[in-house]
């Protein structure tokens, strides 16, 4: 019987090799889908891409959320500038095929 780490370990194996391919292994399933994207989105500030300033830290959360929901959606449209590139990396890295518009760019509607 393998203990508890040795499953997660497993598990997490299982759906990040390769990293890219992990959103077609989890896509049917909400669950891991919201921890997956806020996992990567945690990783990302905590290695310090794109922070927040202190104030607006808990903004992040409903940027997660807005992510999250956004998997389900053929496109992704915002003009923060901040959860534009963090959500670009945490999609391109887990592999989520929505697109991602920068809605600050003049004419961004003719690229849907």
């Amino acid at each position: 019987m393998t203990n508890s780490n040795g499953y997660y370990n497993s598990l997490a194996t299982n759906f990040l090799t390769p990293p890219s391919e992990c959103f077609n292994k989890i896509k049917g399933n909400f669950s891991f889908i919201e921890n997956m994207i806020d996992i990567v989105m945690r990783e990302l500030l905590r290695h310090g891409f794109k922070l927040e300033k202190i104030k607006k830290s808990e903004s992040s959360l409903h940027d997660h959320t807005h992510a999250i929901y956004a998997t389900a959606c053929d496109y992704f449209i915002c003009r923060d500038k901040r959860l534009l590139s963090k959500t670009k990396a945490t999609y391109s890295y887990l592999g989520v095929k929505t697109k991602v518009l920068d809605a600050n760019i003049e004419g961004w509607w003719q690229n849907i």
